[in-house]
């Protein structure tokens, strides 16, 4: 156990002393459509450390879901792979992580987080100095527990997502 605390404590020291050189960011507001009527609206950050052609990093949200009165906190680690151009460059991001999600329903059943999954392909634009506009389009995947009386079930929420912000 100490051996495994040692170690994920410097792996987050090299992460923190890399990140102020060779990190990056990025906030994003966020389109969801689940195939309802109402879009689930949301705002996105991430941070973490890149190279020339990949970026690793972890990020969170906050979103909200078409007929729930609870946010949903999605909590992902996220691969980016992206060109290095100088002109508009193609990315791609990759999210898989944790929904933190809890609703009452009433009658004893409760709805809980889960899976969460966010691939999406966008462009980025260069601005001043190291920011980039970026707009991408993806596919989300939430995945919810619902349990009643003892009894548990999961189900998903698939959908497009439209998305545009700034990485610094």
């Amino acid at each position: 156990m100490k051996k495994n605390t040692l170690l994920v404590l410097l792996l987050l020291s090299f992460f923190f002393s890399r990140a102020q050189s060779h990190g990056y960011g990025m906030i994003r507001a966020v389109d969801f459509n689940y195939g309802h009527t109402d879009p689930a609206l949301g705002g996105m950050f991430s941070f973490g450390v890149k190279g020339k052609v990949v970026g690793a990093g972890v990020g969170t949200a906050i979103l909200h879901i078409p007929g729930s009165s609870s946010p949903y906190f999605p909590v992902f680690g996220e691969l980016n792979f992206y060109t290095d151009l100088r002109q508009v460059r193609p990315i791609l991001n990759l999210q898989a992580g944790y929904g933190i999600y809890s609703q009452d329903l009433g009658f004893g059943v409760t709805e809980k987080g889960g899976l969460y999954l966010g691939p999406n392909l966008g462009l980025l634009f260069p601005m001043a100095g190291r920011t980039a506009f970026l707009f991408s389009v993806g596919y989300v995947r939430t995945t919810l527990s619902v349990s009643a009386g003892g009894e548990s079930a999961s189900a998903s929420t698939d959908g497009w997502s439209v998305s545009a912000g700034l990485k610094f």
